[in-house]
């Protein structure tokens, strides 16, 4: 067992949670196709990254290809309710590609396929539409081409059909003329580690490194789960035996023979040309603060080095980087009413009607605060969204951390949230029941309740929420 994967953290803690036909695809007509109102409503109920039409869920990507310098790969495939693949017909050129340098994903792009598409189409097509999904190839030199320099780029992508083009996020790629092979030598990389303590429930010490490619070269690194390592020492100087070594940590709430962290085996392989920065997930650590000082270290400022061990090609090389200072301390923050994830701002609260009611009231409160429209969706890996805790005090529901589990856990699902489309400055409102079955023990008032919330992001991924579910004091806002 080695260093902290937060992926582990949130598994460990969510213990118990828990007739078509192909559409056509003719050459588009002349003109800039628009968006359709009713393919944006179809859209909602789409998992993140994909667009649906006439029933049919699409997915386009653009992936860099490291075995072949210099190019990108896009690929679009289409999927009916059955998750079946749904074939393309014999089209030529259906997919658009804009680039936009980093920071700037409105406006005009920097390049756009659609201005080469005069002289036919601007991809290769190394292996011919396939029934079931396109291939094409471009090489990275058609999009720079003379003037536009290396660097970090967002790829926007959009596939073609008549009247209307549906658009698809994309992702930001390194952009390089270079197409000599990359070299293993990191003696030409150069870091910059952040530490900090982030406020929440519990306090967090967040570590990022950041790796530049300041060489001639690319460069190929090869690295696992447990690339990162943190060391924390009681003195600046960072001399003498550590007092607490981040690949020992176990979770606070973990008795003798509960299992604690482990690293997942797998191999990462990312390719740095000359001046790109990269902070990948394996080179980034979030530790709980109780877990740091345990039992026994006292609260105070600590001093932290950050080691990272790469793999593969690179198994020899390790690096040993200062990692900053920070205070610590084991007194919890109150926990928030709401939480944000983006633009979105999250409540559940958890009303008591009193104590002849058999069922408590949930209350589930989603608001747009940014000035676009925002799509809301619980977790897809989750079966129910929301969970439901009461505490016997608000101190006790403030270091939940600490316990090995809630005096009570709610049973059953409150309040299944569908994707909701919301449009700046609006918020929306679900309500549910939770029966009391269950909750032995839990008095008639007096409760101070902990809700729970998976909800995923544009990308898909999943993010924990825990705020405040209401106090017997004051009761729900």
């Amino acid at each position: 067992m080695r260093a902290l994967s937060l992926l582990l953290v949130l598994t460990a803690l969510c213990t118990g949670c828990r007739g078509q036909g192909a559409p056509p695809h003719p050459d588009p007509p002349a003109g800039e196709p628009t968006t359709s109102p009713a393919a944006r409503e179809e859209d909602l109920t789409a998992p993140p990254g994909t667009r649906i039409r006439g029933g049919v869920t699409y997915r386009v990507d653009v992936i860099p290809m490291h075995a072949t310098p210099g190019r990108l790969m896009l690929t679009a495939g289409g999927f009916g309710p059955d998750h079946r693949s749904v074939p393309f017909a014999d089209v030529s050129c259906p997919l658009e590609l804009r680039a936009y340098r980093t920071g700037a994903r409105s406006g005009a792009p920097a390049w756009d396929s659609e201005r080469l598409r005069r002289g036919g189409c601007p991809f290769d097509a190394p292996h011919g539409p396939q029934p079931s999904s396109l291939h094409f190839e471009i090489p990275v030199s058609r999009i720079l081409g003379d003037s536009l320099p290396d660097g970090e780029y967002h790829l926007a992508t959009a596939l073609r059909f008549p009247g209307e083009t549906l658009e698809f996020p994309g992702r930001s790629a390194f952009l390089t003329r270079d197409t000599l092979p990359p070299v293993s030598d990191i003696s030409g990389l150069r870091y910059r580690v952040e530490t900090r303590v982030e406020p929440g429930s519990p306090r967090e010490l967040r570590t990022v490194v950041t790796v530049t490619n300041s060489g001639p070269r690319r460069v190929s690194l090869e690295f696992g789960a447990c690339t990162l390592l943190l060391r924390a020492y009681r003195t600046p100087a960072r001399t003498g035996r550590p007092v607490w070594y981040s690949e020992r940590a176990r979770p606070r709430w973990a008795g003798k023979d509960d299992f604690g962290y482990a690293c997942p085996m797998y191999l990462a392989h990312r390719v740095l040309a000359p001046g790109e920065s990269v902070s990948p997930k394996e080179f980034q650590a979030r530790v709980p603060v109780p877990e740091i000082l345990g039992d026994s270290l006292p609260e105070g400022r600590y001093s932290f080095t950050a080691q990272l061990g790469f793999a593969g090609a690179n198994r020899a090389d390790t690096v040993r980087l200062p990692a900053g200072e920070a205070d610590l301390t084991p007194r919890p923050d109150p926990l928030p009413r709401e939480a944000r994830l983006d633009d979105l701002a999250y409540r559940a609260e958890v009303r008591d009607p009193g104590a002849a009611a058999d069922s408590l009231e949930v209350v589930v409160r989603v608001r747009n605060t940014g000035t676009a429209t925002a799509v809301a969706r619980m977790a897809l890996d989750v079966e129910c969204g929301i969970a439901v805790y009461g505490y016997r005090s608000a101190r006790e529901r403030d270091a939940w951390y600490l316990l090995r589990e809630a005096p009570w856990t709610g049973r059953g699902c409150a309040v299944r949230v569908p994707p909701l489309r919301l449009a700046p400055g609006e918020s929306r409102e679900l309500r549910g029941r939770l029966a009391r079955a269950g909750w032995r023990g839990m008095p008639r008032g007096g409760v101070y309740y902990m809700t729970t919330l998976w909800v995923a992001d544009a990308e898909g991924e999943t993010h924990r929420l825990i705020v405040a579910g209401g106090e017997p004091e004051t009761g729900p806002e």
